[in-house]
Formats: C-alpha cells, structure tokens, sequence
C-alpha cells in the first residue's frame, strides 16, 4: 500500500493501483467496520499494537451478544454471519423493547444492508482518494474530528465528570510515557482506572446508574424496566 499508485509490480504484474484496490475490498469484507485499524495501518503499526487496540476498543461486542437476539436466527451460518457483522448500528436496530418479538429475517436483512453500505463506502472512499482527494490537506483530521464530536456527544447523554478525568490521565500518561504506542497505552491506562474505580465506587454506592432504564424506573415506568439488563434494574 505503500508504493506509488499505477507503478507495476515485477513479481505480479499488477499496478500497485489495482493491488491496492483489490486490497481495499478484501479488508473491509473481512474486517467489518474497522474504522480503527485505517490508520493504524497506514502508520505502519505492529501486528501486536494492531490486535491489542482493535481488541480493547470492541471488548464491548462481548456485552452486546448478552442482549443480541441471536437466537431468532436460525440455521449455523446464518449466525455466523450475523456475529461478523454484528457493529453498533446493528445492534441499536435489533435490540431494541421488542428485539424478541422480531424474525431471524429482519434481523440478516438489517446487518447485511448495513454491511453492504460498508464495502460500498470503502470502495467510493478509496474512489475518491485516488483520484482528487489524496492531495487535499487537513484532509486526514476528519476521523479525529468524527470521534471528537462522538466524545462531546456521548459526555452530554452521560456527563461523567471520573470518566472524563480519566481520560485525560489516560491520554496524558501515554503522552508522556508512550508516545508511540500513545492508543495503546492510553486505551490499556483508562481500562485499568475503570477496573480500579468499580470496586471503590461500588463501596461507596456512587456507580454511575443513571441510564435510560434507571430513569424509567424513578418515574415508576414498568414496561420499559421489565426488558431493562438486569444490571440496570432496582
């Protein structure tokens, strides 16, 4: 990927343009909405930086699955499927109130469309970045500016005032300490405040509860707390 775009391979005779190209398809298909990873391996990364920071940062699959109505889908491979394509959009769309009420069918249909959007928004991307946009400068800060915005968003919906700190320890230390491994290092810091916090908050009984469900139940709403996790629930 990193050889000049149109230059010829001696060992395929291939462009690197359409290597590149069959390249990106491939990734996408097999790594579903690995927005992560795009940089990562532009920055040249490590194979173990790599798989350590896509790890940590979709740990939060293992909660999905708890809630995921899996098992409306029927037959093995249809559930296979729905695993490898199971992303945060799939799962607000699928696991809502009335996730249990809903056919295998709807539910492939949702993933499948979404991971179709995502191959197809991979090829435009790589489309458009051959052609004009690889020289547009400033053009490489929109992924930060698309997750700061999530960030800004997500303290709104939940403003955690610990959480918040923690991310500037986290960010700080791993700027300090690790500045090349600054994803890493920050990522594996904050898990290991979280980790410290849950038992001391737990003590003290000042968890951060104040979720949907937990609104729902202070207004005494019992039809939306009856499908709330059981984590959630008073």
């Amino acid at each position: 990927m990193a050889q000049t775009p149109g230059t010829e391979r001696p060992d395929t005779g291939r462009t690197s343009t359409q290597s590149d190209f069959r390249l990106a398809v491939a990734d996408s298909s097999v790594v579903m909405l690995g927005i992560l990873m795009v940089g990562m391996i532009s920055g040249c990364a490590s194979i173990a930086s790599i798989a350590l920071t896509v790890f940590l940062v979709n740990a939060r699959h293992l909660v999905y699955g708890l809630s995921y109505p899996l098992h409306r889908i029927k037959g093995f491979w249809a559930k296979l499927f729905a695993i490898h394509t199971l992303c945060d959009e799939a799962f607000a769309l699928n696991s809502g109130p009335d996730r249990n009420d809903r056919s295998g069918a709807r539910i492939l249909w949702v993933n499948a469309l979404i991971y179709v959007s995502w191959i197809l928004s991979v090829v435009l991307g790589y489309v458009l970045g051959a052609s004009f946009l690889s020289d547009l400068k400033g053009f490489d800060f929109v992924m930060v500016a698309l997750f700061t915005v999530l960030a800004m968003d997500g303290y709104r919906a939940n403003p955690d005032r610990v959480a918040a700190l923690f991310v500037a320890i986290s960010a700080a230390v791993a700027l300090i300490f690790a500045p090349s491994s600054f994803l890493v290092m920050a990522l594996g810091s904050y898990v290991v405040l979280l980790l410290v916090r849950f038992p001391v908050a737990r003590r003290r009984g000042t968890l951060p509860h104040r979720t949907v469900y937990g609104e729902a139940a202070e207004s005494g709403d019992t039809t939306t707390t009856a499908d709330a996790p059981a984590s959630t629930q008073r």
